[in-house]
């Protein structure tokens, strides 16, 4: 019995996760939604996905989820804020399990947000 629990604690131990913190905010006069990912960096290299080199539009914050999810992200938390021009903003925080840094971005097509198109 007490190998069992050493074994078990040992491997709980030795579990890794990547957090991402997901910003979902509306367009002005548009129905859909655009986020940024935030990994851990500076906040002017959040990151913004792209499907097929043109950034991704979601139409709604439950697609924005879903589209995470699939990609093995576990929803953790969410909060809302408001920008300077007292806009609600949406963050969601995910983790995700990972064995190497490789498995971060891992089915993510990303660009730094400040790119342009």
């Amino acid at each position: 019995m007490a190998f069992m629990m050493a074994v078990c604690c040992a491997q709980a131990q030795s579990e890794k996760y990547a957090y991402c913190v997901m910003q979902c905010f509306g367009k002005v006069f548009s129905t859909k939604y655009v986020v940024t990912l935030d990994f851990g960096e500076v906040a002017s290299k959040r990151k913004q996905i792209y499907e097929d080199g043109k950034k991704k539009q979601f139409n709604s914050n439950g697609e924005s989820l879903n589209y995470m999810g699939r990609r093995g992200w576990e929803l953790i938390s969410t909060y809302t804020d408001r920008d300077f021009k007292q806009q609600m903003i949406i963050y969601f925080v995910f983790k995700k399990k990972i064995n190497s840094e490789d498995e971060v971005f891992q089915g993510l097509e990303l660009k730094d947000s400040e790119e342009k198109d």
